[in-house]
């Protein structure tokens, strides 16, 4: 008996406890069909108490006995407290005439858990929430939002809702709406979050593109830093879809299954963290081989393959939403530890690096933080349930810093490909200034080569000459003839040590050859050379030893082939400035005859000296980017024999 008078008193007791109505909540009274168009806000008629225990869809319930008032004011420092927290709310409908049900919008929570006392225990009426397959969701309310409040006539109705939120419940909306006037606010509701969609569609197709694009880029012009942003873009565009997913739920992504883009949370982070290091490092030329990039960069590595083996080892021994629990009042912890480190990494290396585009990084990072700071600030101190609007809603803010963090990067990216292409031209600028340098310094040394195989080649002739005078028993033209040579070869030693000499030193060397050679050959050969008045021979400068060998073919293969010999013409001329124009004409045989006679030594003399000359005259192209030209005319007289050689020179001076 007494044991039954304890538990009759205990039971009191606690239904005394629960009830609300003696302890002086307010009942409300409502009308079902005669709510206000804006809805009901029982905020301030409500009983509220939090609990430690975080479980989102918990098998069996027991609400607290002792219930508070309903909090107010600012919740930044309780936020920061914890990053999920799991409330009870209590309240009770005043009788309704006939059964009947209403609305009660919650807004966007992880879990919303409605319940009814009967007999001493929590019947559970409905649930929604975020983390709720889209296939459960009540038909009524048919959103993740709200529940259905049955109404049972002529008595009180005593509700209690779990709720399982990350926001802080001062900014928790609670309201009470008809059916129907229900429907027409949550079209209102997709109006006013229109803009906000529009939004981040935008956002989420820039960030796709920029991708595609800077990952297209890195295959055209491989670079890490191309490689790297283009996945930090993959993992931020991965994880605002899924923000998307949570703000509009529009199921595009395994509906029956949000607790698997929630799981994706701590991934995309991580690998938005580490894409984003290797980017910067790539970005500012960091040197990775520092110690202190390897011990990030393998810290990364282990956490993130950590994360995949824990959350695999957890979801196959145990419920998915009991994991989930775990992530949102353990896990994020460490996540934000994370983030505290890389963000002090990141800091040091634009501190360290004086790299000219960490300044866009700077002011990229800076955005970014405020879009987040921003973002938490919103989601802490904004009341109501107008979310929907776009400078209410802290994912805006967020996804706003995320844009304007790409959009600097981006142009830092820019900058860079300038940079390197800059670089790149100055590289190559100082790479063909060497080059040039190199050719030239070749050409001279095949200049010199040739000059010195040209010398030989003409004391060679004319040793030969005074062999021929030393046979004939001649001294007296042996002496003359050697006297001329001496003053030959000296013209012809300090001529070989120039790379150009006067006209006027040149044409005294082919005067001396041809006094020598018309020593040889006196009733054959003739020649006279005729210069300009106006042309300043002391001044002009030319290759030395150009001349010669073309006055040698033409007396060897033009005029020693005739009986009567003949006469050379030498006409030196300016026709215009900058052009020195030189004709040798000859009256011999012509080219067509001379190759009849194929005179070996002739042929040999032609071939070599003749070639010698050709090679050099290409160099002096080459080396001084000018373009002399050779230009030979065959003559003939009036009945069109041939009548001789022309060869005319037009050197640029």
């Amino acid at each position: 008996m007494a044991n039954q008078l304890i538990r009759c008193f205990l039971l009191g007791f606690w239904l005394f406890g629960t009830s609300g109505n003696l302890f002086g909540q307010p009942i409300i009274s409502v009308r079902p069909g005669h709510l206000p168009t804006n809805g009901l806000d029982i905020r301030q008629q409500v009983a509220f108490v939090e609990d430690d225990d975080v479980d989102f869809f918990p098998n069996q319930a027991r609400p607290p006995t002792v219930f508070g008032r309903f909090p107010e004011g600012a919740a930044l420092k309780v936020f920061l407290k914890k990053n999920v927290r799991n409330g009870w709310i209590r309240f009770t409908i005043g009788p309704v005439r006939e059964l009947s049900s209403i609305i009660l919008y919650a807004g966007p929570q992880p879990s919303l858990q409605l319940y009814r006392l009967k007999n001493g225990r929590l019947q559970l009426l409905e649930q929604a929430g975020s983390v709720l397959p889209k296939n459960h969701l009540s038909a009524i309310t048919n959103s993740y939002k709200a529940v259905s409040l049955p109404l049972l006539p002529n008595q009180n109705n005593l509700f209690y809702l779990r709720i399982v939120s990350t926001r802080h419940y001062n900014s928790l909306p609670l309201t009470l709406f008809d059916p129907v006037v229900y429907r027409a606010f949550l079209y209102e509701q997709k109006s006013l979050e229109q803009p906000f969609f529009l939004f981040l569609i935008g956002t989420l197709s820039c960030l796709l593109l920029l991708a595609c694009f800077w990952l297209f880029q890195y295959f055209t012009s491989p670079d890490k830093a191309y490689w790297w942003y283009g996945f930090y873009l993959l993992f931020t565009f991965a994880y605002l879809f899924r923000a998307e997913e949570n703000v509009f739920s529009t199921g595009l992504i395994l509906p029956n299954q949000p607790t698997v883009l929630l799981f994706a949370i701590p991934f995309l982070v991580v690998g938005m963290e580490y894409t984003y290091l290797r980017f910067i490092c790539a970005l500012l030329e960091v040197d990775e081989s520092q110690k202190i990039i390897q011990m990030a960069l393998r810290i990364w590595t282990i956490y993130f393959i950590l994360i995949i083996i824990i959350w695999l080892l957890l979801l196959a021994f145990f419920d998915s939403y009991k994991v989930l629990a775990v992530y949102y009042t353990r896990t994020h912890l460490v996540l934000n530890l994370v983030n505290v480190v890389i963000i002090l990494l990141i800091v040091r290396i634009i501190y360290v690096s004086r790299h000219p585009l960490r300044g866009y990084v700077l002011v990229g990072s800076l955005l970014l933080a405020m879009g987040f700071v921003g973002s938490i600030i919103i989601s802490s101190f904004y009341r109501g349930w107008s979310t929907s609007l776009i400078y209410t809603n802290p994912a805006f803010y967020s996804g706003l810093g995320i844009l304007l963090e790409v959009f600097c990067l981006s142009v830092a990216l820019g900058r860079r490909t300038q940079l390197l292409k800059d670089e790149k031209k100055h590289t190559e600028s100082v790479l063909a200034t060497e080059q040039a340098r190199f050719q030239q310094r070749i050409a001279e040394t095949e200049m010199a080569a040739l000059r010195s195989q040209m010398n030989p080649h003409f004391i060679f002739n004319c040793l030969n000459s005074i062999q021929f005078f030393t046979a004939q028993n001649d001294s007296e033209k042996a002496s003359g003839y050697l006297s001329k040579f001496s003053r030959l070869i000296r013209l012809v030693l300090e001529n070989s040590r120039s790379e150009k000499v006067t006209l006027d030193n040149e044409l005294e060397t082919l005067q001396l050859y041809f006094d020598m050679e018309a020593m040889r050959f006196p009733q054959k050969l003739h020649y006279r050379i005729d210069i300009d008045p106006q042309l300043d021979t002391g001044s002009v400068q030319i290759p030395p030893l150009l001349l010669q060998p073309f006055v040698e073919n033409a007396i060897w293969h033009g005029l020693m082939h005739k009986e009567e010999g003949g006469t050379v013409l030498i006409d030196v001329h300016q026709p215009q400035d900058g052009i020195l124009q030189i004709e040798i004409t000859d009256d011999g045989i012509g080219r067509e005859k001379a190759a009849e006679y194929k005179s070996k030594s002739a042929t040999k003399q032609k071939s070599f000296g003749m070639k010698i000359t050709a090679d050099r005259i290409n160099l002096i192209n080459q080396l001084y980017q000018i373009q002399t030209n050779i230009v030979v005319t065959d003559l003939v007289d009036t009945q069109g024999q041939p009548a001789g050689t022309k060869v005319t020179l037009s050197i640029p001076i």
